[in-house]
């Protein structure tokens, strides 16, 4: 939806002066500068005062242009001005109603997806945070021991408590893992419902950028 627009710039090239002459150029750019810091430079400064109240009110100006645009773009959905008591008592198939139906799955879709990265986070916790080796490598370790070495015993019992840690890891990764998911599933739905909403609401129109984010900001979103 984002619209980027290229523009081509040219390039001015300047022959780079000999060093002899590197001198020359640089008093007189001093002074340059210094000429147009006496009278020059003082209607410079007024006139970039002035341009800078000009400028000030076109883009006032403008900018009540584009909430101009903005508000009839919205049309019925100006309606998101109401109360929250009106909003909370509007009918559902009202327009205020459908505004309130949106806000509140906008919402749901918003916790959702602070749920769901929380819930990814405690998995990358638990992923990152485990240095040892995974179980099914140990268990290679303990099925090429040698039973008539000495330290038979003492090999196995280190490699077995080794893998009960590692299995314990793993299922907790599994388990972080499923939460994750299934957060993210919920996250999923609750957007669905979110755009289902916006739908009903603009009766299937699209929203330039600007409007939508003027909506949701009105909304507290």
């Amino acid at each position: 939806m984002n619209c980027f627009s290229k523009s081509l710039s040219m390039l001015l090239t300047a022959t780079v002066p000999a060093l002899g002459t590197a001198p020359l150029l640089t008093s007189f750019m001093a002074a340059d500068a210094a000429y147009a810091g006496n009278g020059h430079g003082n209607g410079n400064a007024q006139s970039r005062e002035h341009g800078g109240r000009g400028n000030g009110q076109e883009n006032a100006k403008n900018e009540d242009t584009a909430r101009g645009e903005i508000a009839r773009e919205l049309k019925g959905m100006n309606a998101m001005h109401a109360s929250e008591t009106a909003l909370e008592a509007a009918a559902q198939n009202s327009r205020v109603g459908q505004i309130a139906i949106y806000r509140d799955m906008a919402q749901e879709s918003g916790e959702a997806f602070k749920a769901w990265q929380s819930a990814y986070l405690d998995y990358r916790k638990l992923l990152d945070g485990y240095t040892g080796r995974k179980s099914g490598e140990i268990e290679v370790d303990i099925a090429a021991l040698d039973e008539t070495s000495e330290t038979y015993e003492a090999d196995l019992k280190a490699l077995m408590l080794e893998f009960e840690a590692a299995q314990d890891h793993e299922w907790q990764l599994a388990e972080a893992a499923q939460l994750s998911n299934d957060a993210m599933q919920v996250y999923e739905n609750a957007t669905v419902a979110e755009a289902d909403a916006l739908e009903t609401l603009t009766g299937g129109g699209v929203l330039s950028e600007a409007a939508l984010a003027e909506f949701r900001t009105r909304l507290g979103l």
